[in-house]
């Protein structure tokens, strides 16, 4: 028996109920870890928990505000140690926080390179800038 066009109609909706879900919830992360330091805001292990989220929300489809303050709390993140930094990397982030530095947008551009300062303190990030130079330098 095949599924009636009101359940696939149902399941769409729950489908797109789950995505804009995900959404609100990253986003109510991100403006909590702006305005509380991530040690008090995400204790423990909740710290790395919240990373995967706040990567994505780095969208260029998404609006500006949500993409400014999931950098900013990333860059509160990668303040606090290296495992942190270490999360960020491991989810990919990046690239993704590397690729709003060059936006035309000042704020974004402004909490992309804070982000990516305080990722600096990390070794794992002097490697990566060294091979893309280098790789650079090859073509």
């Amino acid at each position: 028996m095949l599924p009636s066009v009101d359940h696939f109609y149902s399941y769409t909706i729950c489908f797109i109920s789950l995505l804009t879900g995900k959404v609100l919830a990253a986003q109510a992360i991100a403006r909590i870890g702006i305005n509380h330091p991530p040690s008090v805001a995400f204790p423990g292990q909740r710290m790395f928990e919240v990373v995967k989220p706040l990567i994505g929300l780095l969208d260029l489809e998404r609006k500006g505000l949500e993409n400014f303050e999931a950098l900013l709390t990333l860059a509160n993140i990668a303040s606090e140690s290296e495992a942190c930094r270490n999360r960020i990397f491991e989810e990919a982030g990046f690239m993704q926080i590397e690729h709003y530095m060059y936006e035309d947008h000042v704020k974004l551009r402004m909490a992309a390179v804070q982000c990516m300062l305080n990722l600096c303190l990390s070794e794992r990030t002097v490697k990566v800038s060294a091979f893309q130079q280098n790789v650079i330098k090859i073509q």
